[in-house]
């Protein structure tokens, strides 16, 4: 038998520099009895994605061209999903690479450093 967070969002992620993924809250585990899990993942993917929470329960894209079609398919297999071991034999997860995420954490390490400034597309003087 499997667990339910129960609460699953941005804000309970949490990325480790080395590329390890970890679950914050898991306080409000409980016996699993529903795919509530997987489609909040899918709100929660929607949002990152988006970059705001849209308003409304419909889950879906404003522009779904901007992203690989395989992370499409996956934002779209969340709705259907009866569990977290179906998902993990779709083909964007699959495919993943660890190595990919430690390099996008220490670029957003970099950018939100309080002495850092991109000035790339400015005229240097």
């Amino acid at each position: 038998m499997g667990l339910q967070h129960g609460q699953l969002n941005c804000s309970h992620i949490l990325l480790h520099p080395s590329g390890r993924v970890k679950l914050n809250g898991q306080e409000n585990c409980r016996p699993l009895n529903s795919t509530k899990d997987v489609v909040d993942l899918g709100y929660m993917m929607m949002e990152l994605m988006q970059g705001y929470v849209k308003e409304g329960a419909n889950l879906g894209l404003d522009d779904p061209e901007r992203w690989d079609p395989d992370v499409v398919s996956f934002l779209s297999a969340t709705t259907s999903a009866s569990s977290s071991n179906e998902l993990s034999q779709h083909p964007f997860l699959r495919s993943w690479q660890k190595e990919k995420l430690k390099g996008l954490i220490s670029l957003v390490i970099t950018w939100t450093r309080q002495d850092y400034e991109y000035l790339g597309w400015q005229e240097r003087e």
